[in-house]
């Protein structure tokens, strides 16, 4: 069961101007007030403390989501390792800028969304709980140089990395070339 039929990537700051700007410098562009796009995910930026990254949904049937045993408190729930859901009943605010994140064409300089990396401590355990949410691995589970693997839902990709990493959450971009090097 999906969460909803719009999501979108979002991040706290304390500037909305200055982190518009900055993400217009990558080679995001600007589709809403403060909701950015590289063509394949919406960052939106909003002023205030929230968790960042907070991974939102719209579209969402909350019952449903409830009843098949997703533990949703206020709309919000978190995966094993800390990434914060928010589950709308909502309408989607704006259309998705794809129809399959796979296939999306890029628009940034940055290259073509990766995904949002998640560092884990288990990776059955968080690829576990994405699946619940309605994710499937896209390919395989991989465990060379580590355990790691991407979870697809056809509007957001999750990489699920068993890595010692500090920082807990990274949006990776890929070089549109990897392929050839």
């Amino acid at each position: 069961m999906k969460l909803g039929t719009y999501v979108e990537m979002v991040n706290f700051v304390d500037d909305t101007k200055a982190a518009g700007e900055y993400y217009q410098k990558l080679g995001l562009k600007p589709v809403a007030d403060n909701v950015y796009t590289d063509g394949r995910y919406h960052l939106r930026i909003e002023k205030g403390d929230g968790v960042t990254p907070t991974v939102r949904y719209y579209g969402g049937d909350l019952d449903a989501l409830k009843s098949s045993g997703l533990d949703i408190k206020d709309g919000k729930l978190s995966s094993p390792e800390g990434v914060t859901i928010e589950v709308r009943a909502d309408a989607p605010p704006l259309a998705l800028p794809h129809d399959d994140v796979t296939v999306a064409p890029d628009t940034t300089r940055l290259g073509k969304f990766g995904e949002l990396s998640v560092f884990v401590n288990d990776l059955e355990v968080e690829g576990a709980f994405w699946e619940k949410c309605g994710y499937a691995v896209l390919g395989q589970k991989y465990t060379d140089p580590m355990p790691w693997g991407i979870w697809n839902d056809g509007m957001f990709l999750i990489g699920i990395h068993q890595y010692g990493m500090t920082e807990p959450f990274s949006i990776t971009h890929f070089d549109p070339n990897m392929k050839d090097k």
